[in-house]
């Protein structure tokens, strides 16, 4: 129902595209893509997508998620 992806400085955009698309289409409803370096996240579902860089709220499962909670700040 649900995949996460943590992106690391090693994967490259066309990989993380081409698994979103194949979690997408085995079924997953919603796909999120965390991007620590930046703090966000993408979510995609089969018809749309967004970026949150604060909180989101999942109404598949009712779940809250602060990234500014979860993805660390970046060391000084």
């Amino acid at each position: 129902m649900l995949a996460v992806e943590i992106v690391s400085p090693s994967n490259k955009a066309q990989d993380i595209d081409k698994k979103t698309a194949v979690y997408l289409e085995e079924g997953a409803a919603e796909v999120r893509v965390i991007y620590p370096a930046t703090r966000s996240m993408s979510v995609f579902r089969q018809d749309s997508w967004q970026r949150v860089t604060a909180t989101y709220t999942c109404s598949l499962l009712n779940v809250t998620i602060d990234l500014r909670v979860i993805v660390p700040a970046p060391v000084s």
